[in-house]
């Protein structure tokens, strides 16, 4: 899972509305939270992977435009 830090995802669906979303990062969908909780994601968000914030949650943020 450490492998997956510094790379980047894309927000594929919203779990719940600003809390938690689902992020596909080589393929495989993970739970995600926010890293920073004053950007709003969106399907098809691009994010960068930070941290864990649990074993099944990625720390995720979005990835400037």
């Amino acid at each position: 899972m450490y492998a997956h830090f510094e790379k980047e995802g894309l927000i594929t669906s919203i779990v719940q509305a600003g809390k938690k979303w689902r992020v596909r990062v080589f393929g495989v969908e993970w739970f995600a939270t926010q890293a920073e909780h004053h950007a709003t994601l969106e399907i098809g968000d691009p994010v960068q992977i930070v941290g864990l914030a649990n074993a099944t949650t990625l720390l995720v943020k979005r990835l400037s435009e």
